[in-house]
């Protein structure tokens, strides 16, 4: 039976991502705490951090496997992808999501 929705634990926004040429950068220093987040199954995109990166938060350090992408809906935001930090591997987050 597939999942309409999945988990996620994010600590940040992506700035940018260059997962080929660089490593990447975040808004600030994270979110102050653990956000989580639930995710619908479809129109989501899940991109591996290799190696992965260590992000320094108000709460300690997390150790950044995954990029969760998502399109926003509505007129003011097409087109504007946001990019949400995740701990957990990319096989994890596309298991959760079926």
């Amino acid at each position: 039976m597939a999942n309409n929705h999945f988990l996620a634990t994010l600590y940040g926004e992506v700035q940018t991502f260059d997962g080929i040429n660089g490593p990447i950068v975040i808004y600030g220093n994270g979110y102050p705490t653990p956000l989580y987040r639930s995710f619908p199954s479809t129109g989501v995109e899940i991109k591996g951090v290799s190696p992965a990166q260590v992000l320094t938060t108000a709460f300690g350090t997390v150790n950044v496997n995954s990029i969760v992408e998502v399109l926003p809906t509505g007129l003011a935001n097409a087109g504007k992808k946001i990019r949400y930090i995740s701990d957990a591997t990319v096989a994890t987050l596309n298991s959760a999501a079926t």
